[in-house]
C-alpha cells in the first residue's frame, strides 16, 4: 500500500509541474504557480475530488477550515480531469444581473459547446442568497428558470 501511495503522490507532483509549466493555468511568469505539499490525506482528497467530478453531472461541496487547501486541491483536480476551470470575479458593483450573465455564459459553454467545465465558487463570493438558490437549481434541474432571453433560446 505504501508503494501505491508514493506512486499517487509522484503522479500528482508531475501534474503540478505540468500545471505550473502551462501559462494558461499558472499565469505569466508563473505568478499563480501552485506549490502543494502532498501528504497522504491530501493525495486521498485529491483522488476523491477527481473521481467525483469525472462522474456524469459530478459535483462536490468541499468543507474545511480556512487555509486547508480546498481551492488548491480543487484546482489541481480540475486540471487532472482536463476540465475548463470557471469562476466569477467579484468587482465593486457585482450584483444579481452580473451573476445571471456569468451563470448564463457558463451554462451555454457547457451545454452548447459541450465543454467539460468545473465551476469553482467559494462562500466568500455569495453576494445575494439568490446566488445559492440559482446554484441549487442548476444542480437539481440543470438550468435556472428565466435566465435566458428570446435571443438565447
Amino acid at each position: 500500500r505504501r508503494q501505491r501511495q508514493m506512486c499517487i503522490r509522484d503522479r500528482i507532483y508531475e501534474y503540478q509541474e505540468e500545471y505550473n509549466g502551462d501559462p494558461k493555468f499558472s499565469g505569466t511568469r508563473g505568478k499563480n504557480a501552485m506549490k502543494l505539499v502532498l501528504f497522504q490525506d491530501a493525495c486521498e482528497h485529491n483522488s476523491r475530488i477527481v473521481r467525483t467530478i469525472r462522474q456524469p453531472n459530478g459535483n462536490a461541496l468541499l468543507l474545511g477550515v480556512g487555509g486547508s487547501g480546498r481551492q488548491s486541491l480543487a484546482k489541481m483536480s480540475i486540471f487532472i480531469s482536463n476540465h475548463v476551470l470557471t469562476y466569477i470575479e467579484l468587482i465593486k458593483n457585482y450584483g444579481m444581473k452580473s451573476w445571471r450573465e456569468d451563470i448564463k455564459k457558463i451554462l451555454m459553454q457547457t451545454g452548447l459547446e459541450n465543454k467539460q467545465t468545473s465551476f469553482l465558487f467559494a462562500d466568500t463570493q455569495i453576494v445575494n442568497e439568490q446566488m445559492v438558490e440559482d446554484l441549487n437549481s442548476v444542480l437539481n434541474s440543470g438550468d435556472i428558470t428565466g435566465v435566458y432571453n428570446d435571443k438565447d433560446m
